[in-house]
């Protein structure tokens, strides 16, 4: 019976306990079970799974109250309507948990001396039956590895009078018995007496034997009663006093062994029919859920593969035989070695458990992905492997599900080329090969040129034709081995890898160049684009992602800045600068609230009566350490970062606080011109209603204010552009083109915007005095404007003949350092001409 239960835990890594009591059941069929209380199993709680590597045996509990953990019973199968045996703890008594130890150490069944415990509400003198259980991973049977590898024990605790009252009163019940069990050399305990014994007389034959049961030592004493004694004959009485006696006990002894046996044969049948039909019911269920199942005789070296095993591979039942080559020769070339590698540390006991995702060719060619799960069953006595059942299960979709989830994080969807996310991946190990292999890789970021022209003139659609025709072009361009990258829009980046000739890298950045300045059809169109590129080298340059990335993106930048189609390699100094523009954006971000930023007003004279009819306000900023910061250098950057937003704004406001205050000095026909940048008039959330607005506030008429642009804004063809100057036009607000002549703008652009003023730049009027060309070109300016019906404002005098000669010209109005360069409010007010 114990066996039984014991090859249940050793088949499994994990019985569950309706597992348990579905099997403990089955046993009730035996028609013989008296004094049986309960069929149990005690388990040791580990902190791991693995052996305890100090080799220490169980410690032997003290007393009933020690601090160590207790050795429970999770599942009990009471029998005979008794109680379960659910609450006990092996350890308790010391001599119970003795007996457990030594079946233990001798992996065979033992025998605990009797134990008085409760059953329901009488106290009962029982003994226990033992089976240790072992992990089924236990491969030698030395003391050392029984000790790592014991998990509990299964165990059938028996009543001791009902079980020998039931075989000593029914078969002799003329004799009386008496069991003492004298393992203890230092105190013998009573096992068994017949009720007879209580009552004091002298037998007239007695016997007595010592027994050894399972490592238990039992002083069997056999008396006759007196009804033997008188039904006996005095001649047949003196024979059986003699050995006959003896013999008949043994004899019956043996019977009753005998009867035993040959029920749990029958027994044994039972449970193998029922284990049969258990095992065709596991495989039924297995293969309805899709699995295939394998059962493999190590022994033997042959398989056993269900017909669903074969037909995943769409093979027939006999297209494939036994050998478990037959299956190795079908997984793919790039699985075989973690396959075998998996299975064998299995085997090997490094593994709890074999599970391997893998390949296998099917009859038409086909690959398709396989889970295999299995575990050994069967176990040698020497600990050797002999029989391994499992499951393959189709995860071919699966895989395709990863597969599509994986590259849609990790690639492109548009180029196809890795994203963002490889990219990182591929430059990490690529930075770990160069150092490997002492060889420098570079980085060459690309930004396409006027790609925005090509999205607003043709559409998206074609935008992204020209995306993936660049993607292929690139790779064109380089090695197999080299890797390009979409970071997004139309920024790419490559990594040259194993550079063993650094000429290569200017070869293939002009050569990618070449192709990409070269004309894309996009379907019935024709567009034209260049790149501005960056280049950085590792490690020379950096020894860091991030610094590399830092550095090919400023000199990307440089590329652009330095008229694009170009190259441009990193150099220490664009680090510097990079550095020194953080420095300054993080200062600028402070410098408005911090109140270091001030409104100057530079004059605007009127030529023909030198009087002071305007002024233009130009932005200064008192750094608290570096002092005066040039607009040039800071201007740019709160272009780049948006702060020009807010910071126009307020120069804005402030301007219109002076001119009101102004207006009444100098009447109300004063105005005050103030720079609007590009990027305030682009900006699609910033609109000219809150200008309008203060100035409404302020009680100022739109001639109060002109508003400056340049030449480059007046190209931009954007609806919101051409509706902010237009909207200006409406309110009265002047607009005078600034730097007029240096850029590209068109007499078209001065009639559609309704220009009022132009700006003549400094540097036509810087040379009049000297050279003839620009004081004709400066005269060609003021008669075209004059004729247009615009007015003329000329920068940068500096000098009373350059005055003169512009007055002379015909010029309205003047501003330079001649008359005043800009000054702060308090001081305009002192000027008078």
């Amino acid at each position: 019976m114990l066996r039984g239960v014991q090859s249940l835990f050793k088949a499994s890594t994990a019985v569950e306990e309706d597992e348990f009591l579905a099997y403990t059941d089955s046993l009730k069929n035996l028609d013989n079970h008296q004094g049986l209380l309960c069929v149990a199993y005690a388990s040791i709680a580990r902190m791991s799974s693995q052996p305890k590597p100090d080799g220490k045996a169980l410690p032997e509990p003290t007393s009933a109250t020690q601090t160590t953990p207790s050795i429970p019973v999770i599942y009990s199968q009471p029998f005979s309507a008794s109680d379960a045996c659910i609450r006990q703890d092996i350890r308790i008594p010391t001599s119970r948990f003795a007996a457990f130890k030594k079946a233990m150490q001798d992996a065979d069944t033992h025998l605990t001396p009797p134990i008085l415990r409760q059953n329901r509400a009488s106290n009962i003198a029982t003994l226990d039956i033992i089976l240790p259980v072992y992990s089924n991973r236990m491969r030698g049977q030395s003391m050392a590895e029984r000790e790592h590898n014991i998990q509990g024990w299964v165990f059938s605790s028996f009543d001791i009078a009902t079980l020998m009252g039931e075989i000593f009163e029914q078969e002799v019940s003329q004799l009386a018995i008496r069991i003492i069990d004298i393992s203890d050399t230092l105190a013998t305990l009573p096992v068994y007496q017949s009720p007879e014994l209580d009552k004091p007389w002298v037998p007239r034959y007695e016997s007595f034997r010592q027994l050894e049961i399972h490592g238990r030592v039992w002083n069997v004493h056999i008396a006759s009663k007196p009804t033997f004694e008188a039904a006996l004959d005095r001649h047949r009485s003196s024979l059986i006093a003699g050995a006959g006696l003896a013999v008949s006990i043994l004899l019956y002894l043996l019977s009753r062994l005998f009867a035993y046996r040959s029920q749990a044969l029958a027994t044994m049948r039972v449970m193998h029919k029922e284990l049969t039909l258990s095992e065709q019911r596991w495989k039924f269920a297995l293969e309805g859920s899709g699995d295939g199942v394998w059962d493999w005789d190590i022994e033997k070296n042959e398989v056993i593969r269900s017909s669903r095993w074969k037909n995943m591979l769409g093979l027939e039942d006999w297209e494939m035989g036994p050998e478990l080559e037959a299956w190795k020769e079908r997984i793919h070339p790039e699985d075989v070695s973690r396959v075998l590698s998996d299975l064998e540390k299995y085997m090997n006991g490094e593994t709890s458990q074999y599970v391997n995702e893998h390949r296998l060719l099917c009859k038409d060619g086909s690959w398709k992905w396989i889970l295999a799960r299995g575990m050994v069953v069967d176990w040698a006595p020497d600990g050797r492997p002999l029989r391994m059942v499992g499951t393959h299960t189709d995860i071919s979709k699966l895989k395709e599900s990863e597969n599509l989830v994986w590259k849609q994080a990790n690639f492109d969807q548009l180029t196809e080329l890795p994203n963002r996310r490889m990219f990182y991946d591929r430059l990490a190990q690529e930075i770990k090969k160069s150092n490997r292999l002492d060889l420098p890789l570079a980085l060459l970021f690309l930004d396409l040129d006027h790609f925005k022209e090509v999205n607003d003139t043709l559409g998206h659609d074609r935008g992204d034709q020209l995306l993936q025709e660049a993607a292929r072009r690139i790779n064109h361009c380089v090695r197999d081995t080299d890797t390009v990258a979409r970071l997004g829009g139309d920024e790419f980046i490559i990594i040259l890898s194993e550079l063993d000739d650094l000429n290569s890298i200017d070869r293939i950045a002009h050569a990618i160049l070449c192709k990409l300045s070269e004309s894309f059809k996009l379907g019935e169109d024709i567009a034209f684009v260049s790149a501005s590129m960056g280049i950085t080298l590792y490690p020379s340059d950096a020894s860091s992602i991030d610094n590399l990335l830092k550095n090919v993106d400023q000199a990307m930048y440089s590329a652009k800045a330095s008229g694009r189609n170009r190259i441009s390699y990193f150099t220490p100094s664009m680090q510097q600068a990079a550095h020194q523009k953080m420095l300054i954006t993080n200062d600028l971000r402070l410098a408005l609230h911090g109140k270091q930023l001030q409104v100057y007003y530079q004059p605007i004279i009127h030529l023909a009566s030198g009087a002071i009819e305007k002024a233009e306000a130009l932005l200064r900023w008192h750094h608290p350490q570096r002092g005066m910061v040039s607009p040039a250098e800071f201007i740019p950057i709160a272009e780049e970062t948006g702060l020009i937003m807010e910071i126009g704004d307020w120069v804005f406001e402030q301007s219109m606080v002076q001119v009101k205050k102004w207006q009444q000095q100098r009447g109300s026909h004063f105005q005050i011109s103030v720079n609007k940048s590009p990027i305030q008039f682009k900006n699609e959330s910033s609109t000219h209603d809150h200008w309008l607005d203060y100035m409404k506030q302020l009680g100022l008429v739109g001639q109060s204010l002109v508003v400056e642009i340049t030449e480059g804004l007046l190209l931009d063809t954007s609806q919101n552009v051409s509706k902010k100057l237009l909207a200006f036009r409406d309110a009265g607000i002047q607009v005078a083109l600034d730097d007029f002549g240096t850029g590209y703008s068109s007499l078209a652009y001065l009639r559609r915007f309704d220009i009022d003023y132009i700006k003549i730049d400094q540097s036509f009027v810087r040379n009049i005095s000297t050279q003839p060309d620009d004081l004709a070109l400066c005269e060609s300016i003021i008669a075209m404007a004059h004729k247009l019906g615009l007015s003329v404002i000329a920068e940068g005098i500096e000098t009373e003949e350059q005055c003169a000669l512009l007055k002379a010209a015909g010029c309205d109005y003047g501003q330079g350092y001649w008359f005043s360069p800009a000054v702060p409010a308090d001081k305009f007010e002192t000027l008078a001409f």
